[in-house]
């Protein structure tokens, strides 16, 4: 857990700065004391969740009835724990004149996130043999497999405790799905300039990549129900947007495609709109 806390606190700092007369000033001692504390506190509220979610056997599936109450009780405390976290964040940032930036989901839900994050590296960034550059449906099914088998004790334990917090409003499973969205977006980005090179891998990556986006959404994600809507009312355009979404590898794969005629079965699942 200590790796996956120093990842977690490393992604929450404020940089909060004071306003004097107008101006913004450098970060006093002040604030900064205040950033530090905040950061401790996640340290500790994520080391508490981590521990506690480890008890009840996670990342693999939890039969959450079968523990016993204080297992339960602490993996709840400390979930709790991260979402009061959060809702203190939002108001440091707001005295500091700063917007908070929630763009990754909530704190607690992607603390139950980063174990899945160590293991995905474990298998698929890595030389181990799981890591190969013309099965990117590996790496994909992993994570559809992860949202798939998780599914129950979100929409049931996690909902449950998010329907007695400020954010209930959100779905726990679309805001679980969404903290693991950002895994395989490294990784394809760090694929495909391995894959320019050579077409039909790289045609494949992005037919797989089309495959999951509409997995995905047969399984029913919505990015609407998630704590991203919050901030952005933009629609979620697919994993495979990484790819389609910079012009440069898209118009790399368009003239591949014409000049090696891979199957049209690619084209007839692009969104409309590329």
């Amino acid at each position: 857990m200590a790796m996956a806390s120093k990842s977690f606190t490393s992604t929450r700092s404020l940089n909060m700065s004071e306003t004097r007369h107008g101006k913004t000033s450098s970060p006093s001692c002040t604030s900064q004391c205040i950033c530090n504390r905040f950061q401790s506190l996640a340290h500790l509220a994520l080391s508490s969740l981590g521990a506690s979610v480890e008890e009840l056997g996670w990342p693999s599936v939890i039969d959450y009835a079968s523990h016993e109450p204080t297992k339960r009780e602490a993996f709840e405390s400390g979930f709790y724990k991260l979402l009061a976290l959060q809702l203190l964040g939002r108001k440091l940032h707001k005295r500091a004149d700063f917007q908070p930036n929630e763009k990754d989901g909530l704190y607690a839900i992607e603390a139950l996130a980063l174990p899945v994050s160590l293991r995905f590296k474990y298998h698929y960034d890595s030389n181990r043999d799981t890591n190969r550059l013309d099965k990117p449906e590996w790496y994909l099914t992993y994570i559809l497999n992860i949202a798939h088998d998780h599914r129950q004790f979100f929409d049931t334990v996690v909902q449950r405790l998010l329907s007695k917090s400020e954010f209930k409003s959100v779905s726990a499973w679309d805001d679980f799905v969404l903290t693991l969205l950002p895994i395989l977006s490294r990784k394809i980005r760090k694929t495909v300039p391995q894959l320019l090179s050579r077409p039909s891998l790289f045609a494949h990556l992005i037919y797989q990549t089309l495959e999951f986006d509409s997995a995905l959404v047969g399984e029913g994600f919505k990015i609407e129900s998630t704590s991203a809507a919050e901030t952005s009312d933009e629609p979620w355009r697919g994993i495979s947007e990484v790819i389609l979404g910079n012009p440069g590898w898209f118009n790399a794969w368009l003239q591949a495609e014409k000049k090696c005629q891979f199957p049209s079965t690619i084209l007839t699942k692009l969104p409309l709109n590329q």
